[in-house]
């Protein structure tokens, strides 16, 4: 019997329900252990061992435990993008030990770790992102002597020819750690002041922000459904109504981008899934892509229930990427407000209800979601309007709700 096992970094919870589903279906012909370091996992989690690691352990002791298990394949099913890099690591230490690996190249792990680094190389293979200037930590702060104000008027210079508001993000940050939306050169003087750490600015496009997560293995790309997301000033993705399929874009743009990210994933090496962050300027008709997360994101459990195909399963399988079929239903995820026992109760009862989760992210939030399904995206606004007379929608997210309901009758 086959041995598969997964390498897991933040909290489990944060991965149902698909890889209970996941490790329920492989567990038909394989054995499975999940190594996890965040948060708890019972039988309830997983099917099959799970053993806990601490993040202090070494990349050998790590190793030496994974493989004390005896897998013929290892999967890296880790967020955010230091464990990415951590397992692309130990995928070329397990390599010398014979045993296959499903993760992302070093190299190409880093490259896309880094939002400037990114943004350059997009640029080189032909595809849209917004304008970007680079501005480091060390100049500014004055770590390297006599650089720090010549340095921000040669910035401010560069700045010049961007147009407000810009967005500023830092290279190595996940989770929208660290970003600011800054409205007018007086204020992003101001912010220029402050910073010890490399950041990119670039353009704020104003349009629809979108995701879509692939799988690559060889010279196979699988793409799950196109997902929308909402923003607002508050950047936290997971603070927000994410849903999907989402069929506004034009099926020639939508295509051509699709072309462009599998040239991007068959000349990275890419092995794995992948997450391409974009935003859709409906007045240019022009897609950008803002970011790569080379990992398991936190759309996969949404994309995964809106094409039927479990993109956890699939890791486990991905010989047979060029030959799944999709099935898709219209999936909302949704932030709730704090559930107490009668309101759990309540929500069970919901048939479009697949899944109430309460998580701990990697920066310390926690939060209550749920997964909504159905055929009919009105049935699925239908029910999260039937949670808000329950009181458990948050103001922001039922506004978000009114906007899905307004565009999709007008569609």
């Amino acid at each position: 019997m086959k041995r598969i096992a997964l390498i897991r970094s933040v909290d489990v919870k944060q991965a149902q329900p698909m890889l209970f589903s996941m490790s329920k279906e492989l567990s038909k012909f394989a054995s499975l252990k999940l190594f996890y370091s965040d948060g708890e996992c019972g039988k309830k989690d997983f099917c099959g061992e799970f053993e806990h690691f601490e993040n202090s352990l070494s990349l050998v002791e790590l190793a030496d435990k994974v493989l004390s298990w005896n897998p013929d394949v290892v999967i890296s099913i880790s967020i955010p993008d230091n464990n990415a890099l951590r397992d692309a690591v130990l995928a070329d230490y397990l390599k010398i030990k014979g045993v296959n690996f499903i993760a992302h190249p070093i190299q190409s792990t880093l490259l896309l770790s880094n939002k400037w680094e990114t943004t350059k190389y997009l640029k080189s293979m032909g595809v849209s992102v917004p304008k970007t200037v680079y501005a480091s930590g060390d100049l500014i702060s004055n770590r390297v002597d006599s650089y720090s104000s010549i340095y921000v008027d040669v910035l401010i210079n560069e700045l010049n020819n961007l147009e407000f508001p810009l967005i500023a993000k830092p290279l190595w940050d996940s989770m929208s750690q660290g970003i600011k939306i800054l409205k007018d050169m007086e204020e992003t003087r101001s912010f220029l002041s402050t910073l010890t750490v490399d950041y990119i600015f670039q353009e704020y496009i104003l349009g629809e922000l979108l995701g879509i997560e692939t799988i690559t293995h060889n010279e196979n790309v699988y793409f799950q459904p196109l997902v929308r997301k909402y923003t607002s000033e508050n950047l936290v993705p997971f603070d927000h109504l994410r849903y999907g399929p989402y069929n506004g874009i034009p099926k020639v743009l939508l295509d051509r981008m699709k072309k462009k990210i599998r040239n991007v994933c068959l000349d990275l090496k890419l092995n794995g899934s992948i997450e391409f962050e974009m935003i859709y300027d409906r007045n240019a008709n022009n897609i950008y892509i803002l970011e790569i997360n080379p990992r398991i994101s936190g759309m996969t459990n949404l994309s995964s229930l809106i094409s039927g195909v479990n993109s956890y399963t699939l890791l486990g399988q991905i010989e047979k990427i060029d030959i799944m079929v999709s099935k898709e239903r219209y999936v909302a995820e949704v932030p709730l407000r704090k559930l107490n026992d009668e309101s759990i109760e309540k929500i069970k009862k919901i048939n479009e209800i697949e899944s109430i989760q309460s998580v701990s992210y990697h920066t310390g939030k926690q939060q209550v979601k749920t997964l909504i399904a159905s055929d009919s995206l009105s049935q699925v606004i239908k029910t999260i309007f039937l949670l808000n007379e329950y009181g458990l929608i948050p103001n922001n997210i039922m506004k978000e709700c009114l906007m899905l309901n307004e565009m999709s009758q007008s569609d």
